[in-house]
């Protein structure tokens, strides 16, 4: 709005105007969302205007939301959802926010015209949608180091380059199809085997016979996986 001050009656002084900015009333924001979350995959975050501990129940005004990153320490991961003025009651709920890396982050929500108005939510850890797994050859010898290529990935299929683990290796069997207790070395992976989302180690070991996959799975969450190809493991030689 502006506002004008005049004379009535004119004695010859000058009218003035003052145009005037009005910003809804808020002292903060909160900003929650439930952690672990998974990357490139949609979660609902949600901002709340806050005015002298209550909630602010005008307040309409734009938020630009942003990343902060805690560990890793730095990143390229992106918000698909960088900004809102969606607010109803004071609260904005973002139902198709995405974050496309993986790590612990936490996220911003600050005023658009006053950058003093702000709030920040509480850790998130992203993990990875799946693995791709892979070994150098389809035929292996029982107890000898062979190369294994884990590789994090969000749900659009990039890697994670934040990605540190844990990820758990375990054996799919495909023949025998039963248990056969074998076992991989190592059994799992973290931020000393990750670099920019992916694990390549030289000396991974099996020590039982047969074909299988092997399986590298999120440890926040076994959902989160993936298999390597067919693999047979061949002894080393016979004695007779």
């Amino acid at each position: 709005p502006t506002i004008t001050a005049a004379e009535s009656p004119d004695a010859g002084l000058t009218d003035a105007t003052q145009q005037q900015t009005i910003n809804s009333a808020v002292s903060s924001f909160s900003v929650t969302a439930s952690s672990p979350q998974v990357a490139g995959s949609s979660f609902t975050l949600t901002i709340t205007a806050i005015l002298s501990g209550n909630v602010s129940t005008t307040y309409t005004d734009p938020v630009n939301i942003t990343v902060n990153y805690i560990s890793p320490a730095s990143g390229t991961g992106t918000l698909s959802v960088t900004s809102t003025s969606n607010f109803i009651n004071g609260v904005a709920t973002i139902t198709n926010q995405t974050f496309s890396d993986c790590g612990t982050i936490t996220i911003t929500a600050t005023n658009s015209e006053d950058s003093t108005k702000t709030g920040t939510s509480g850790n998130i850890i992203f993990i990875p949608y799946d693995f791709t797994v892979s070994v150098d050859a389809t035929t292996q010898t029982v107890n000898k180091a062979f190369n294994l290529t884990v590789t994090a990935r969000n749900a659009q299929g990039n890697t994670c380059p934040n990605y540190k683990g844990t990820a758990n290796l375990s054996v799919v069997y495909v023949s025998p199809s039963s248990d056969q207790s074998g076992t991989i070395s190592p059994s799992s992976l973290g931020s000393a085997d990750f670099t920019n989302g992916r694990a390549t180690l030289t000396t991974t070991q099996y020590n039982k016979w047969g074909k299988i996959k092997i399986k590298a799975a999120e440890a926040l969450d076994a959902a989160r996986y993936g298999e390597s190809q067919e693999t047979m493991f061949l002894p080393k030689d016979f004695s007779v």
